[in-house]
């Protein structure tokens, strides 16, 4: 990708990419149409294609009515929330999306392991390396970069 796009993408935070996952980003919805248009362009002229199914966007700033983005006569749909690399990203532009997620990805883990957990042959050292080792860093994945605020702790501690 970075081949193919060297020459015209932007520095992050305006273009992310990974693999085969690209973000980008703009200050209007006409710079965001101009950037994905010429990304679709760039991709067919290498022969590879840009999944419209797969591509939306997120309006972070306030909600203004008007023309949705166009690639070749094809809407793309406005999200309210977008995943990206496994991450959340929310119109509103915090993190706590990101915090329920993750609470409820613990509490599905924990779904997985609690015959485990809850088993009275089982050492309680056994158990409590079992939730440490499979449980929490499903919780905390990417919580380093959130700007924790009382309610990321509340969710959280919720959850354990």
């Amino acid at each position: 990708m970075d081949t193919v796009s060297g020459d015209f993408q932007s520095t992050a935070p305006w273009t992310l990419l990974y693999a085969d996952d690209v973000m980008i980003a703009g200050s209007t919805r006409e710079e965001l149409q101009q950037k994905v248009q010429a990304w679709k362009d760039r991709m067919e002229q290498y022969g590879m294609r840009l999944n419209i199914k797969r591509t939306e966007y997120v309006e972070c700033r306030e909600r203004t009515p008007g023309t949705a983005i166009l690639v070749d006569d094809a809407e793309l749909p406005k999200v309210s929330v977008s995943e990206y690399l496994g991450s959340r990203i929310s119109a509103e532009g915090n993190s706590l999306v990101e915090a329920e997620y993750r609470a409820n990805a613990a509490w599905n883990k924990w779904r997985h392991v609690i015959e485990v957990i809850c088993d009275r042959k089982i050492q309680l050292k056994l158990k409590s390396e079992i939730y440490r080792t499979v449980v929490r860093p499903v919780t905390l994945y990417g919580a380093e970069c959130w700007p924790t605020t009382l309610k990321h702790e509340r969710t959280l501690k919720q959850w354990e």
